[in-house]
């Protein structure tokens, strides 16, 4: 799931926008991807969830109609309000994935086996999508 986010939308993202909206466009998109990350923060700064590896998890979904609208209708009416909700859903889930590093136990060394897995698997999604996009901008030269 990390390597299709990360190759989705950080390396085929800036192609899409390119192409469609612009490099301006794509600025105001991550602007309000950090926005809702900025106010998830804030959220949970007074939301502290019982289970909040559980939470972390089912806030990661909320990045999947981010992708879904970047590849099929990549309009930025559509794609702001999107992107900031996945935001929200990534700072949920970087919460949650810190806070069970700190939990005493077995269950905390599998957490952390995790996220390392998690960080290492997102720099393949970013090299396996390069060749993906080189075809697109030749046909737009």
């Amino acid at each position: 799931a990390n390597a299709a986010q990360a190759a989705g939308w950080h390396t085929l993202g800036p192609v899409v926008a390119d192409r469609t909206f612009g490099p301006s466009g794509w600025g105001f998109v991550l602007a309000a991807q950090t926005a809702g990350m900025f106010a998830g923060a804030l959220v949970l700064l007074r939301f502290r969830p019982c289970r909040p590896l559980f939470v972390g998890c089912a806030a990661i979904l909320l990045w999947a109609p981010m992708l879904v609208v970047l590849a099929v209708e990549p309009r930025l009416t559509l794609l702001l309000p999107v992107a900031f909700i996945a935001g929200l859903g990534f700072e949920a889930f970087g919460a949650a994935i810190t806070a069970s590093l700190f939990v005493p136990s077995v269950r905390g060394a599998g957490a952390y086996r995790h996220h390392a897995h998690r960080t290492l698997i997102r720099g393949d999604g970013r090299v396996f999508s390069a060749p993906r996009a080189e075809p697109v901008q030749r046909r737009r030269s």
